[in-house]
């Protein structure tokens, strides 16, 4: 189970030839802060893969013959730009911004994957026992750009 919305993500499970369903976790992302963001990342698809294993487990308890999951993954990123944490623009105005600020520079994108799994045991109750976590850092270099081009 893909704990994530990101077309992104899941083009590359499908590219993988790995088989899931995509479950939105609904984790409200603003209320989980860190100031190292490598951790952050880590936290956030920690989350998602725990928030899409309750709903996972609560489905199983209403009704038993659902077949069961043995493993969520959960993913997030944050981008990082001079030390500082940038998540999504909420607006074209912050875009314009950043794209001004980061012409010609580069950052760190952060992602964090959070994957989930169960023992052959622990599968039918949807109970995952095993967390396996990682964070992959890539260094994204923004051409530079006049402001007509921006």
């Amino acid at each position: 189970m893909l704990a994530s919305a990101s077309p992104a993500r899941r083009r590359l499970l499908v590219q993988a030839c790995i088989p899931h369903q995509v479950r939105v976790s609904g984790v409200d992302e603003s209320s989980i802060m860190h100031a190292d963001p490598t951790e952050l990342v880590l936290l956030l698809a920690k989350a998602k893969a725990d928030a899409v294993a309750q709903q996972l487990k609560t489905e199983r308890s209403i009704d038993p013959l659902l077949a069961p999951i043995n493993a969520v993954l959960g993913c997030d990123s944050v981008f990082e730009f001079n030390g500082q944490i940038f998540g999504k623009p909420l607006d074209a105005s912050i875009a314009l911004r950043r794209w001004q600020l980061m012409s010609g520079e580069s950052g760190l994108l952060h992602t964090g994957h959070v994957l989930l799994t169960s023992t052959t045991s622990n599968v039918e109750k949807n109970g995952f026992d095993h967390v396996i976590k990682q964070t992959v850092t890539t260094r994204v270099h923004f051409a530079a750009l006049n402001q007509l081009e921006i």
